[in-house]
């Protein structure tokens, strides 16, 4: 997840994600190119 030189099975490259302790359904990823957005965690590769 962290070997940026082997091609993403996803198409976005995530530099961080984030999971709050009190929201067990979603995750904040901060992607390659610094935006965050919100996922559920079902959404994650």
């Amino acid at each position: 997840m962290t070997d940026d030189s082997s091609p993403s099975t996803s198409h976005h490259t995530f530099r961080s994600v984030i999971v709050d302790g009190l929201d067990s359904e979603h995750a904040r990823v901060e992607l390659a190119d610094g935006a965050i957005e919100m996922w559920t965690l079902s959404d994650l590769p």
